[in-house]
């Protein structure tokens, strides 16, 4: 396709740029060899090189419509780029470009449109109308500008211009609804309501099965707060259209106003179990009822079945089951009673992300780490394809000691490529992968997922942290292990576990006095320290030919090792009997 397009592009004629008569035949040459130049670089995507050339074409020309108009979309691009006050005098600049591109060729629709949007941009509103205007004579179909003309004209109270293209439009497109609501309002504002009201009783005349009108009629006399009069349109409305929730809830409001309340609560939960009612109107409604049905007997009762009924309607959001959820724990109800509520819901609405994470938190609280897991998994059959669902479900399966379920987990959360738009997380699963394969004894399937973790955080510090101890454990790259482990002690300083791999990496570099300034720092807190580090201390101090010391730290280590299932006790009695290591 770029090959297709640089071909058609480079046959452009070579009077493009030849409209002066001062120019040599040899400069427009120049030009038209340099702009097929030009556009051959843009479709290969290299638009700092393209610039360039564009550039020296437009010192050649500086007069010529397309090179200017070509020049402003670049300057416009860089100045969008940069925030400074440098970024804001560019469009200066830019402005002057398009308009010389305009001027000079008035009747070209991209010159037009590139030079509307861009007046718009800057704010530059004297241009904005006229600009409108002429890309309306232009293009006498393109609705989309005109019903923009349409709206400027309304809001610059010009409703004569506004009525004479409300015609314009009706013989491009025909008559519509639309057009006729426009014109309706157009002629209150010029004719008066008098004439406005002929019209659209004419309107309804002509099409009595038409809700609008009713509902037109029916704003116009409760904007007059004639109530009385809008109600019987709004019923007239709702009876051709029953589902249209902007009628029922501008029927409330006259309902109210009419002091019938009874009838008003009855249209409020309508729409809120109405399928096309939006999910911000429903819980306004839910709201307004909640303080009605508060101070009234079995009022509870009657908010909890309200909500089952509305949420089992498709939900466009999860608000109204937020709002539920909340009702519930106001109410004081049991977290048995949520979660069955939550059952329910997600029997309704099985995609329902929020009730998902609030069932997951009951089962936290209660300790069910199998329900944590399968709830997970229920998530994820029923499409709810979240990053965080497959990472919970394979902790709570490292939980429970099911280190195999655990890693299937993690590895169906990296397999899905999409989950990278959230990096931490996502390295964070390949980070528990590496650590279930290093349990495994895999080291290299272990050292492989390390490595993915570093490459989507590389400030992963339980990575850094393991991925340099095992290393070095295994005595292989430790120049890179030491500086992987430096940076978790330069983010966490005083945090013994990073400070004693640290210290072991030196030790295994034959760096013994800074591997013991490191070691004391890391079991300087007594009451955290583990068997491992003090043993690594010991070691340490043997290097350094303090041997009582490193026996009093291998006793420690063995005195720990007690405390410690699967710890290898019988090394640390051998080192202390042959003080040896």
């Amino acid at each position: 396709m770029k090959k297709l397009l640089y071909i058609l592009f480079s046959l452009i004629p070579s009077f493009a740029f030849a409209q002066d008569g001062d120019k040599s035949v040899d400069k427009v040459q120049l030009i038209d060899s340099l702009y097929a130049d030009f556009i051959g670089l843009e479709v290969q995507d290299l638009y700092d090189s393209a610039y360039v050339v564009l550039k020296k074409c437009y010192e050649l020309d500086p007069e010529a419509a397309e090179l200017n108009y070509q020049m402003a979309l670049y300057d416009r691009m860089y100045a969008r780029e940069d925030s400074t006050q440098a970024g804001e005098d560019a469009m200066t600049g830019v402005m002057e470009k398009l308009r010389k591109a305009y001027e000079k060729e008035p009747d070209n629709k991209k010159y037009v449109v590139t030079l509307l949007n861009a007046s718009a941009e800057t704010g530059d509103t004297t241009l904005v109308q006229p600009l409108l205007e002429h890309i309306v004579e232009l293009d006498r179909t393109n609705e989309q500008y005109i019903y923009v003309l349409l709206r400027l004209y309304e809001s610059k109270e010009e409703y004569e211009k506004e009525l004479n293209l409300l015609n314009r439009l009706e013989e491009v497109t025909g008559s519509s609804t639309g057009i006729e609501m426009y014109r309706f309002d157009a002629l209150r504002k010029t004719k008066g309501d008098k004439a406005a009201l002929k019209y659209l009783n004419n309107l309804i005349k002509k099409s009595p099965q038409e809700s609008q009108y009713y509902a037109a009629l029916a704003y116009y006399y409760e904007e007059k707060e004639n109530f009385k009069k809008a109600i019987p349109q709004y019923e007239k409305a709702m009876q051709l259209d029953p589902s249209e929730p902007n009628y029922q809830y501008s029927y409330i409001g006259c309902l109210e106003k009419m002091g019938n309340d009874a009838e008003a609560r009855q249209q409020k939960l309508a729409i809120i179990n109405n399928p096309k009612s939006s999910s911000e109107l429903k819980v306004q409604l839910v709201r307004d009822l909640l303080e009605e049905f508060e101070t009234e007997e079995n009022g509870t009762e009657r908010m909890m079945q309200m909500f089952r009924t509305a949420l089992k309607q498709p939900q466009e959001t999860t608000d109204l089951t937020q709002l539920y959820i909340g009702y519930m724990g106001m109410q004081k109800y049991s977290h048995d009673s949520i979660a069955n509520a939550l059952k329910d819901v997600l029997a309704i609405e099985p995609t329902n992300e929020d009730a998902y994470l609030f069932l997951l938190n009951y089962y936290e609280s209660i300790d069910e780490k199998k329900l944590l897991a399968e709830t997970c998994q229920q998530a994820i059959d029923n499409g709810v394809d979240k990053l965080e669902f497959y990472f919970y479900q394979g902790i709570y399966y490292y939980q429970l000691d099911d280190k195999d379920k655990a890693l299937q987990a993690f590895q169906n959360a990296v397999a899905n490529r999409k989950f990278a738009n959230n990096p931490k997380l996502y390295a964070e699963c390949y980070s528990l992968i590496g650590s279930i394969y290093h349990e495994k004894d895999s080291l290299e399937k272990a050292f492989e997922a390390y490595e993915e973790c570093l490459k989507w955080d590389a400030d992963n510090i339980e990575t850094l942290n393991n991925y340099a101890y095992y290393l070095s454990v295994e005595g292989k790259d430790l120049e890179r292990a030491e500086k992987m482990s430096k940076r978790t002690i330069i983010a966490e300083p005083n945090k013994g576990i990073y400070l004693d791999t640290y210290a072991w990496i030196l030790y295994m570099m034959g760096r013994y006095d800074e591997a013991a300034t490191y070691i004391n720092k890391a079991i300087a807190d007594t009451g955290n320290v583990s068997a491992e580090e003090y043993e690594h201390a010991g070691d340490i101090y043997y290097k350094l030919n303090e041997k009582e010391a490193a026996v009093a730290y291998w006793e420690l280590a063995l005195m720990k090792a007690e405390q410690e299932e699967g710890y290898d006790k019988a090394e640390l009695e051998r080192k202390i009997k042959t003080k040896k290591l």
